[in-house]
């Protein structure tokens, strides 16, 4: 299974070269996904759950209750995965 694939939402969100069996992002296409709205930054899900930037960094560490995506140093939650557990909490009460 392919980087993309595994690790990243629908590869056709970006453009794909491949060289062989290796797949390549173009970077350009990775910044685009990565500034759209299909993810949340930390100081977004701090402001949805009332919670402060390092609680939702401490959330993320060991097996979080969704999706996070490790680009670098920076942390993104999928919208989709975050919003499916954020709904589910919310049901219960």
């Amino acid at each position: 299974m392919n980087f993309a694939r595994k690790y990243l939402p629908i590869q056709s969100d970006f453009t794909v070269v491949r060289f062989g069996s290796t797949t390549r992002i173009l970077v350009d296409s990775f910044d685009v996904w990565l500034d759209s709205d299909t993810v949340y930054l930390v100081n977004e899900i701090s402001s949805i759950l009332g919670v402060h930037r390092s609680t939702v960094y401490y959330m993320c560490k060991g097996s979080p209750p969704f999706r996070i995506l490790n680009v670098g140093d920076l942390i993104r939650i999928p919208q989709k995965s975050f919003d499916t557990w954020f709904h589910g909490l919310t049901q219960e009460e």
